[in-house]
């Protein structure tokens, strides 16, 4: 069972299969380009569970094994990535 706090992008309930597809494959994506080789083994386990949804405890296992720096790059609701900078005219 997923707890509701990691219930976000593909471990969210109440999405079809399709969609769910599409969110591992972006947080995969999004794995590689911003965590690299560290980011390899959640990378897997997101591929895993592509083919098999009880992979996906598995692989929020693997987010949470993450340093910080690389969750807060890879998360996309990451305040680092919805804050914008102030402008200063």
């Amino acid at each position: 069972m997923i707890a509701a706090i990691d219930r976000w992008g593909p471990f969210a309930d109440g999405i079809d299969n399709a969609e769910r597809l599409a969110r591992l494959r972006a947080l995969r994506a999004i794995t590689h380009l911003c965590a690299g080789p560290r980011g390899e083994r959640l990378a897997t386990e997101l591929e895993r569970a592509e083919r098999d949804v009880s992979r996906l405890p598995s692989a929020l296992a693997e987010i949470a094994a993450l340093a910080a720096l690389d969750v807060g790059k890879c998360s996309p609701a990451s305040p680092a990535s919805t804050v914008q900078p102030e402008r200063h005219s």
